[in-house]
């Protein structure tokens, strides 16, 4: 994912679960994500007909949700991650750690279509829990706060976020090295930012 005018910042889409239907899986690993896609949306779509509260038709919205951000569809990402976090918060709490990846990746999906107040709601939550449950310096919780942070860019709040982003980059140099993806991700997340800052 690059980094653009429309989208300056890049969120931390989570690593894929192991995909819970074979074929989906097999055409995921081959990088065919239409493929993927719609045979993932098909059997999910079977599964939250006759199940929709179970944890195995939740991972599967949750890995559709990050196919279609993966191919740059936010909007379709959001018509399957929404829902199921609203079932995911009722079944199990808003603590349990498939809520939480469900909610990122929907904060994800409003920060790459650019709703930065929803991106923001969602993923302040996220922040804070995983922070609460994991420790600031977890990677999940990193993900969290690098996506919030990309949230306050939308909102202009470049303070905010800027020092965010400084935190996130120091503690993945520290425990990643300073070439890890994640690591380079964040870091051309802090230069935007501080781009944007100097040009206001």
């Amino acid at each position: 994912m690059e980094i653009s005018v429309e989208n300056p910042c890049v969120p931390n889409i989570e690593s894929l679960p192991s995909i819970p239907f074979k074929p989906a899986a097999t055409a995921f690993a081959l990088g065919d994500l239409a493929s993927a896609e719609r045979l993932l949306e098909r059997e999910h779509d079977i599964m939250a007909r006759d199940n929709p509260d179970s944890l195995e038709t939740l991972q599967m919205a949750d890995a559709l949700g990050e196919i279609r951000l993966r191919m740059q569809n936010p909007g379709k990402a959001v018509e399957v991650l929404e829902p199921a976090l609203e079932t995911c918060e009722l079944s199990y709490g808003n603590g349990h750690a498939g809520f939480l990846k469900l909610q990122n990746n929907l904060g994800c999906a409003h920060v790459l279509a650019q709703e930065g107040d929803r991106a923001v709601e969602l993923l302040r939550h996220t922040s804070g829990a995983r922070t609460m449950l994991l420790g600031p310096d977890h990677p999940l919780s990193l993900n969290a706060d690098n996506n919030l942070a990309c949230a306050y860019v939308l909102q202009k709040k470049l303070a905010d976020a800027e020092k965010i982003f400084v935190r996130v980059v120091s503690a993945r140099e520290r425990d990643l090295g300073e070439d890890h993806f994640t690591t380079v991700v964040t870091r051309a997340n802090l230069a935007h930012v501080r781009m944007l800052m100097s040009a206001s």
